[in-house]
């Protein structure tokens, strides 16, 4: 074999493995059928969903999915190993399949703090491993930090901690990496508004202000955006990250 072959068949091989990697059925563990599932009334205004799956008798954890706004998936279920983990799901105020979806009245973070401890009691646990990522993460810290006590564990990963460098990142500067996904996020809003791309989606979010198509089309374009801008995809294999 020549000196130039070696490498070549290498660097192949190599990238069949990469590509293997890279498939979600490589590293994440089988589908997971939902135990148990409810909807939990936060207020008069707001009622979560959530749902159960692994090991009843497990360690209890929690998933915090992104956005905000992002809601949860049935890929989620897949990140623990069922046999070890009493593995809880569940949709942030505004998200998903709690409803009412897009609201954002009465949607702070510290509602979704307050929340989180109104779904640990419901269901009977005493302290719980807490995984969060991208939003998740600011939300896990901050729960952490109001319930240390009712914290077995951190798993964070991307971790966002929305500071304004960060969020104009991802707001703006986003755009040099996924620009695609980019201009569905921002295209909704007139060519005037560029420079308050925040405020006037939080406008549009609005009931009071917009009628309910508009309002239907700003949240779709939102609670879609944050998984699409936060996945990489590997360019030979088509696989996320």
């Amino acid at each position: 074999m020549s000196g130039r072959a070696a490498p070549a068949m290498r660097a192949s091989r190599n990238q069949d493995v990469a590509t293997r990697l890279l498939s979600r059925d490589n590293y994440l563990y089988p589908a997971l059928p939902i135990h148990r599932s409810g909807r939990l009334a936060l207020d008069p205004r707001h009622t979560m969903y959530w749902e159960e799956c692994g090991n009843p008798r497990g360690v209890p954890l929690v998933f915090l999915h992104g956005g905000p706004g992002g809601g949860i998936s049935a890929d989620h279920r897949r990140y623990y190993d069922p046999a070890f983990y009493r593995i809880v799901l569940y949709d942030q105020r505004g998200a998903g399949q709690s409803t009412p979806l897009g609201e954002l009245a009465d949607n702070t973070t510290q509602h979704l703090i307050a929340d989180l401890e109104r779904l640990r009691a419901h269901l009977g646990i005493d302290r719980w491993v807490v995984f969060g990522g991208s939003w998740g993460s600011t939300l896990a810290l901050a729960y952490a930090e109001t319930h240390p006590e009712r914290v077995l564990a951190l798993v964070l990963r991307g971790i966002f901690l929305a500071r304004p460098w960060e969020i104009h990142w991802f707001m703006h500067d986003m755009r040099y990496v996924f620009p695609e996904a980019w201009q569905a996020f921002a295209g909704f809003l007139p060519e005037h508004e560029p420079a308050a791309r925040c405020k006037g989606r939080h406008v549009r979010f609005e009931r009071s202000v917009v009628d309910d198509d508009v309002q239907a089309v700003a949240v779709s374009f939102t609670t879609q955006s944050e998984p699409r801008r936060a996945r990489l995809r590997y360019a030979r294999g088509g696989h996320s990250l």
